[in-house]
């Protein structure tokens, strides 16, 4: 199980947020090769700010942390901000 060693609170302002990071954090293995992120977009950009799970990811594990998300607007502005390069856009099948 992995130990907490940094300020969650700098990933979310919400304390049932926070708690849902830490135990997310508390299940990955020591060394994860790879993450992936499913609605890794967040929406918009004010709730990027206030909750951003994959930031914690990339900063705090050595993995290869990619992310997926059928927000194409919200991936688009991500990639424009060179946030990361490993998010992709999930298309809908039918």
């Amino acid at each position: 199980m992995n130990q907490i060693d940094f300020d969650v609170t700098s990933y979310s302002k919400k304390q049932a947020i926070q708690n849902r990071y830490v135990e997310i954090f508390k299940l990955l293995p020591e060394k994860p090769n790879d993450i992936l992120n499913i609605g890794c977009a967040y929406y918009n950009e004010e709730t990027r700010k206030q909750n951003n799970l994959h930031k914690l990811l990339i900063d705090h594990t050595t993995a290869n942390v990619a992310g997926i998300d059928i927000e194409e607007q919200a991936i688009n502005q991500l990639k424009k901000k060179d946030i990361t390069w490993n998010m992709l856009m999930l298309k809908t099948f039918h």
